[in-house]
């Protein structure tokens, strides 16, 4: 028994020494160090010590609130680059017309502003200052003219001239009364050729105390009295309808260029 005591209390020493070594606190293997410093890596890589938070996570606890995005702004007229145009409104026979009654309109492409031109009595022509660069439209009407929409381009610092060639025409001045010798509040106008068809013209309320704006078209409701123009030479009808009673007058009709033709027509109240 005493020979084999040493062997015993070296196997009794081992066992203490082994199951002191369990029972202390698991701090975990290298690897799982590791792992730990990979998902909750510090400013240098320690293990444990939480990042700064990023813009993005910020941006994301904050409900993910984007910058408002710029609104883009047109540029200021003011501050375009602009040029000079001159309109010179030709006849059939390739002169200019001296008609000062012309109306004539230049609107920069993208603005809703027009500018009118100053007539210069010695050329005919509609001098236009300080027009922006690039594309416009210039619209010619008048009375005694077929009129016309063209575009044309300005060029910066230069003065740029353009001829609109026209046709003449002729045009009805119209004045609508009832029965009883008054006026309706509005009519509808409505243009026939000789065959019935209906004809384009310009038209145009046109009275000592309101005018306005000219518009192209076969029809058109307005008030009383006023102007069609830019009648092609030839034989028409007009007819005219009061608005509120619909009835209706006409009359056949005859325009001649360079006239201006007067018509009384009368409607029932």
């Amino acid at each position: 028994m005493r020979k084999h005591l040493p062997l015993l209390l070296i196997l009794l020493a081992v066992g203490l020494g082994y199951w002191l070594l369990a029972s202390s606190p698991d701090d975990g293997t290298p690897e799982d160090w590791e792992s730990d410093v990979a998902e909750n890596p510090g400013e240098d890589g320690a293990m444990g010590e939480p990042s700064a938070p990023t813009e993005l996570d910020v941006s994301e606890r904050a409900g993910k609130r984007k910058k408002p995005e710029r609104v883009w702004q047109p540029p200021d007229p003011r501050k375009l680059p602009k040029g000079v145009l001159r309109v010179v409104a030709m006849g059939p026979d390739l002169k200019p017309l001296m008609d000062q009654g012309l109306n004539v309109l230049v609107t920069p492409r993208g603005q809703r502003v027009t500018k009118l031109g100053v007539y210069e009595e010695a050329s005919g022509a509609r001098r236009f200052e300080r027009v922006i660069a690039g594309p416009v439209g210039v619209r010619v009407t008048g009375d005694h003219v077929i009129g016309r929409t063209v575009e044309a381009v300005v060029k910066r610092d230069t003065e740029t001239t353009l001829e609109v060639h026209l046709e003449k025409a002729g045009a009805v001045k119209y004045d609508v009364t009832t029965y009883a010798k008054t006026r309706p509040k509005k009519v509808l106008l409505e243009l026939f050729d000789f065959d019935g068809r209906p004809a384009d013209a310009w038209f145009q309320e046109r009275t000592s105390r309101a005018m306005t704006q000219p518009r192209k078209s076969k029809s058109l409701t307005l008030g009383p009295e006023g102007v069609v123009f830019g009648i092609r030479p030839g034989r028409y009808r007009m007819k005219v309808t009061n608005i509120e009673s619909e009835e209706w007058d006409d009359a056949e009709i005859t325009v001649e260029v360079g006239k201006t033709l007067p018509l009384t027509l009368t409607v029932r109240r």
